[in-house]
């Protein structure tokens, strides 16, 4: 009897590895076909961007914005009256960029790196999403927000040239930081050291752009309507990609699998991305 036992018991442990084993090969199957439908994705949102770059382009009037640099320079008439050189801070214009040109450019990178994404890069691509990385999707991001915030800078009357470049790098750090979470952090601990320096970085932007805008209501006129809607639409989607990059980095419920996070990541970046754009347009272009 222990005999036809212990052969049931082995039977039935080999009934269930070979149906685990099924299980898995069935759960590899269908993460292969959903990294492959990204390609799908990712050249439909390449052409999606690259007709509305198109399409700001042609039908955008040409509005400009001064990049300014602030420096101190002796006051003639302080000086002439205190006895001696007195120091006072002065503007110098040093250009202007095209509102539209900032616009495209966000836009036409995007679709530049989704479609490499679908091509080129597909294969890399594919085998960093199997190991939970997307390094061309933080690479991207950094210089498209950049592009974005700095450009929403200039809108609330951010000109100094020193500003937006800070502004700029400030962004860059920030994605940094979300592939340095993904890639080098093998802790909870390191991971959330990561998270938190994204957050500082994406704080300072938006706190610089929230003082130029509460002075402007305060000791202005205030901005034009679709200044507060900028501010208040893109804000808010910079929440929902923080909340997802946080629970990509601990993994829980849905995004266990990481693909479920990679996708909420191209939907809310493509949402952001042609919200800023037609509400430019729409502003200030049309």
């Amino acid at each position: 009897m222990a005999t036809k036992k212990t052969k049931g018991s082995k039977a039935k442990t080999k009934k269930s590895t070979t149906k685990a084993a099924k299980v898995d090969k069935t759960n590899t199957v269908n993460k292969n076909s959903l990294i492959s439908s990204l390609k799908k994705w990712n050249l439909l949102i390449a052409v999606l961007f690259a007709g509305q770059a198109a399409a700001i382009l042609v039908m955008s009037k040409s509005v400009t914005l001064p990049v300014v640099a602030h420096f101190l320079a002796p006051d003639t008439l302080a000086s002439q009256g205190a006895g001696h050189t007195v120091m006072a801070l002065a503007v110098r214009r040093l250009f202007d960029v095209n509102l539209a040109y900032l616009v495209a450019a966000f836009l036409l990178i995007s679709a530049g790196f989704h479609a490499i994404i679908a091509t080129r890069e597909r294969s890399h691509y594919e085998a960093d999403l199997k190991r939970g990385v997307n390094g061309l999707r933080w690479l991207e991001y950094g210089l498209t927000a950049g592009i974005m915030l700095a450009t929403i800078g200039l809108l609330n009357g951010i000109y100094d040239a020193s500003t937006l470049v800070a502004i700029f790098m400030l962004v860059v750090l920030l994605h940094l930081l979300g592939y340095f979470g993904e890639t080098n952090s093998v802790t909870m601990k390191a991971k959330a050291h990561s998270f938190i320096g994204l957050l500082v970085a994406g704080a300072g932007v938006w706190v610089a752009i929230a003082i130029y805008l509460k002075s402007a209501v305060i000791y202005g006129t205030g901005l034009s309507h679709y200044v507060y809607w900028i501010d208040g639409v893109i804000f808010t989607i910079t929440l929902g990609l923080a909340l997802n990059t946080l629970k990509v980095f601990r993994a829980n419920g849905k995004w266990a699998d990481y693909l479920y996070g990679e996708r909420i990541f191209m939907a809310l970046s493509f949402v952001a991305k042609t919200a800023l754009a037609w509400l430019i347009f729409a502003g200030f272009l049309r």
